[in-house]
C-alpha cells in the first residue's frame, strides 16, 4: 500500500499528496520488498543505446576525420573478451555518452588495452597493426515525425574516431567528424559552433576556474556587474 499510493495515476511523476504522505510515514520501506519505480523514458539510461562502435582497418580513413570511410575500409569483428572486460567498456561507453558531446579521449585510453589484446587473439587487422574504432550517433524521429507517422531511415553519424596500435598498445591518434559534432550539440539544444578540431581544447576548458576568477573580478569591483 504505501508503494501503491506513489504510481502515477494521477499524476507524471507520482507527486500526489498522498504519495508524499506516504514517503514521510513510510520512507523508502517498499525498496526493502524489491518494490520500485522504473523509469522507462529515462534519456540518460537510454543515452548508451543510441550509440555504435565500429571498428576498421587502419587505412579505413584518410583523413581521419573524413564524413565516410575509404574504398579500402573493412569492418573487422573482434572476439567477445570476458564479462569483466566487456562491462568495464559498458561502463565507460554509459559515462561517456551522458557527458559533453558524448565522446572524449579518456574512453579511448581506458579501452586501448582490450581493443589490442582482442585484435591480436583474432590475428587482425590483416594490414597492419593499427585498427580504428569509430563511435557513431543514432538518428532518432523528431517529435513532428511521429506526430506524422513519417518513416525515418535509421542512419548512423560519425561522432570521434581513435586509432590504436595494437602491437604497441597505445593511442596514437583521435579526431572528431564535424557532421557528428553537430548533431551531438544539436541534441543538447545548442547551435553548430564548434568545430571538430577544437573539441578537446573545448573540453579541457577549465570552466569552472574561468567561472570564479569572473566572479572574484565582479566581487572586486561591482561597476562589472
Amino acid at each position: 500500500a504505501a508503494f501503491l499510493v506513489r504510481l502515477p495515476v494521477t499524476s507524471t511523476t507520482g507527486e500526489t499528496p498522498l504519495g508524499q504522505w506516504s514517503k514521510q510515514i513510510f520512507g523508502s520501506s517498499p525498496l526493502a520488498f524489491g518494490i520500485g519505480k522504473i523509469n522507462v523514458f529515462n534519456s540518460n539510461d537510454l543515452s548508451l543505446f543510441l550509440r555504435q562502435q565500429t571498428v576498421f582497418n587502419g587505412s579505413a580513413f584518410h583523413p581521419l576525420s573524413a564524413k565516410s570511410p575509404s574504398p579500402t575500409a573493412l569492418e573487422l569483428r573482434l572476439p567477445i573478451l570476458s564479462d569483466v572486460h566487456r562491462y568495464s567498456m559498458i561502463a565507460q561507453r554509459r559515462r561517456m555518452a551522458r557527458s559533453n558531446i558524448g565522446c572524449d579521449r579518456s574512453y579511448y585510453e581506458m579501452i586501448v588495452g582490450l581493443m589490442s589484446q582482442a585484435a591480436r587473439q583474432s590475428g587482425l587487422p590483416a594490414d597492419g597493426h593499427d585498427i580504428i574504432v569509430e563511435n557513431s550517433l543514432l538518428e532518432l524521429p523528431s517529435a513532428a515525425q511521429l506526430n506524422a507517422h513519417e518513416f525515418v531511415e535509421m542512419r548512423m553519424t560519425a561522432l570521434c574516431r581513435g586509432v590504436i596500435d595494437t602491437a604497441a598498445g597505445e593511442l596514437k591518434d583521435l579526431a572528431f567528424v564535424q557532421i557528428g559534432v553537430d548533431r551531438a550539440l544539436k541534441a543538447k539544444g545548442y547551435k553548430p559552433i564548434l568545430s571538430a578540431k577544437a573539441v578537446e581544447a573545448a573540453l579541457s576548458y577549465p570552466c569552472r576556474v574561468d567561472g570564479g576568477f569572473l566572479n572574484t573580478m565582479i566581487d572586486a569591483n561591482r561597476a562589472l556587474s
